[in-house]
Formats: C-alpha cells, sequence, structure tokens
C-alpha cells in the first residue's frame, strides 16, 4: 500500500509517484489533493472519518474525512465497468467485469487481504457489461447490477444476488439497466426509466406504478429514499425533479412536488438526492444550489458544478460529493474536465474539495 499524505507542515509542495497520484498543494487547512491518472467512477464517505474513492485500475481509502489518501491494491481487473461497496472501515466488497463475468473481491481487515470469488452470469450481449452498481442492506443482503454493453438505446443487464454477505451469488435477468437498492430483509428496488421492485431475490419483479405530473419528454428515476421517490424529469428543453410519495407500500408513486432546477440534463441523468431528517434535499448541477422538499434553495458555499453524488453519513453533518464539469479557453479551445471530490462537516451548508483530477480533453 502507498500513502499518499495530505500534511499541513511547513512545506510547499511534495510529489508521490506511483498508483498515478502527485502534487500535494500549498499549506492550508483545507489543503487540496491534486490527482493523475483515471478519473474517479464513483465514491462515498462511510463514517465521519472513512471514506473511498473508486477508479478504473485504483482503489483510495481516507481514514481521516479526506485530507489524507491511501491506494489499496485490490485483486480485480482494471476498467470501467467497476463498483465498490463498504458497511465499515473494515468490511468491503470490490468488483469487476471481464467479459460476461464478474470477479468479487471482500475483505474484513480494511483491504490488507482480500478473498475473491469469480461469477458467471450469461450477459444479454457478446461484449459482456459496461458498468456495474452495487448494494448492501445490511450484512448478508447485497446486490450487483451490471449493465449489458449494447448501445444506448437498449437497457440490458444482469442482476447478481447475494444472500450471504457476498459468499456466494446467483445470477438472474434484470428488467432493465439503471440503479439497484438493496433494503434490511432483501427487498430489492430497480430504478431505471421505470421502478421495479422484488422480494424472493431478483427471480421475479413487480413493476411500480408512477403517476407523474404534467407533459413528460423524458423520465429517470431514482431508487426510493425512505417514502420518497425522486425522479429526472425533462419537460422540453427544461429539467425537474419531481418527488414522489406512496401509500401502497411502493405498489404505487405519485402526489409529486415539483422542484425546478438551473441545470440542464439529458435522458438517463439522475439529479443527486439525499435524505435528511428534515426531508430529501435535491442539488442541482448548477454550481451553489440545492433544493429541500419546500422548494427552498439551501445556496451551499463551496459546492461546484455538475454535482452526480452525495453520501452523509450517519450523523448527518458530514459528507462527500462528486462533481465533474468541464472548462474551455478562448475559442473552445485548451478544454479541460475537472472531477472533485467535496467535502462538508456542517450538513451540507459549506463545502470544500478535497481531491481534484484534471484531464485534457
Amino acid at each position: 500500500m502507498k500513502r499518499i499524505i495530505l500534511m499541513m507542515v511547513a512545506v510547499c509542495m511534495a510529489s508521490l509517484t506511483g498508483y498515478g497520484v502527485a502534487q500535494l498543494s500549498s499549506i492550508s487547512p483545507v489543503a487540496m489533493t491534486t490527482m493523475t491518472g483515471a478519473a474517479p467512477l464513483d465514491a462515498a464517505l462511510v463514517t465521519p472519518t472513512f471514506g473511498w474513492v473508486l477508479t478504473p485500475d485504483q482503489l483510495f481509502t481516507s481514514h481521516d474525512g479526506g485530507h489524507t489518501f491511501s491506494a489499496v491494491d485490490v485483486p480485480i481487473p482494471a476498467g470501467t465497468a467497476r463498483a465498490a461497496h463498504f458497511a465499515t472501515p473494515e468490511t468491503g466488497i470490490v468488483t469487476a467485469s471481464s467479459g460476461q463475468s464478474l470477479t468479487m473481491a471482500r475483505t474484513t481487515d480494511g483491504g490488507r487481504t482480500w478473498r475473491t470469488t469469480a461469477v458467471s452470469g450469461a450477459a444479454p450481449a457478446r461484449a459482456g457489461y459496461s458498468s456495474l452498481n452495487i448494494s448492501f442492506g445490511d450484512d448478508a443482503y447485497g446486490a450487483v447490477l451490471a449493465r449489458a454493453a449494447t448501445s444506448q438505446a437498449f437497457s440490458l443487464a444482469t442482476i447478481f444476488i447475494t444472500t450471504d454477505g457476498g459468499t456466494s451469488w446467483s445470477a438472474h435477468p434484470a428488467p432493465e439497466a439503471g440503479v439497484v437498492r438493496v433494503e434490511p430483509g432483501g427487498r430489492i428496488w430497480l430504478a431505471g426509466a421505470t421502478l421495479n421492485s422484488s422480494t424472493d431475490h431478483g427471480r421475479h419483479w413487480s413493476p411500480s406504478a408512477l403517476a407523474l405530473a404534467g407533459p413528460v419528454t423524458a423520465a429517470t428515476v431514482s431508487p426510493p429514499t425512505a417514502t420518497t421517490l425522486p425522479v429526472t424529469v425533462l419537460v422540453g428543453d427544461r429539467t425537474e425533479v419531481q418527488l414522489l410519495t406512496t401509500t401502497g407500500g411502493g405498489h404505487s408513486w405519485g402526489d409529486p412536488t415539483r422542484l425546478p432546477v438551473h441545470g440542464r440534463t439529458g435522458p438517463g441523468v439522475r439529479l443527486a438526492v439525499t435524505d435528511t431528517p428534515s426531508g430529501p434535499v435535491v442539488y442541482d448541477t448548477v454550481a451553489g444550489h440545492a433544493y429541500r422538499q419546500t422548494g427552498t434553495d439551501l445556496r451551499p458555499s463551496g459546492l461546484t458544478d455538475g454535482v452526480q453524488s452525495v453520501t452523509f453519513t450517519s450523523d448527518n453533518r458530514t459528507g462527500w460529493a462528486l462533481a465533474g464539469h468541464g472548462t474551455c479557453g478562448a475559442n473552445k479551445r485548451n478544454c479541460s474536465y475537472h472531477h472533485n471530490l467535496l467535502v462538508t462537516t456542517d450538513g451540507g451548508a459549506t463545502w470544500r474539495t478535497a481531491a481534484t483530477w484534471n484531464h485534457q480533453i
């Protein structure tokens, strides 16, 4: 394991080699790590101090809330079809696809050692899988949704299910690709252009009825948060999030609250939504905007453009956000894409950039 150290000491800049990480910024109580190498695929904060970042060729972990990062060797194939889940700083699963099979790597000692399992499932496309999404509801029940490597016109997927914490897996056809969420006890939600659920470990699926408001050009569903279902909706060239509620145990959703946003998205794009003690919060793709269900704009400080995902810990004050946006110079030259890992410790009122990846386009 190689350590990427962000030290607040009297040095101007340090450089680390290996695992594509280099360049530490100048001294500051909110110093930022500039990363090189592949851009992040996903990130999550698990406890106020422990979080992880997954790239196509590396797993990074932090044990101080994002001030320093460690590169962790995981025995899985490299590529963009990867996913990770940590229940605690010690216990986690990282998975990657190769062709039509998945490699599941499990650790119970914080990544010092890993036990791998190869899982096969007939992919609905010869090219295998293009992306993975993982969720665990508790120590036993989990799922990996593997999207088939087809054109964007098709939404085909296989779902891999475990009922014993990842020791063994079974594969079943999924009703569509999208995002999977597993509840404690094993109920599975699969959110794509529609919403489906399974109570028998992916063998059978039941569609939910969604009563969206107004004329809809396209809709992309997110998994339910508590009793709220977020749906990112395109209405012509405008984007809004509709928050639906259920009184039927999830079989039907309606009575939407409509939240227009500043950003414009395309089909298949979900805006990030988190559940808080005061209700859901919707994060705009335009910097500095986040909305409560009442429509109140919280105007968070330091939140950059292109927020893709947000996770908070159980204290509801510490959280991470993953964001990405592009910039260009004059005449649309010298264009770059910036991926940012953002940190909050005050419930999302203010954010700082903990790490950044910059790539020329």
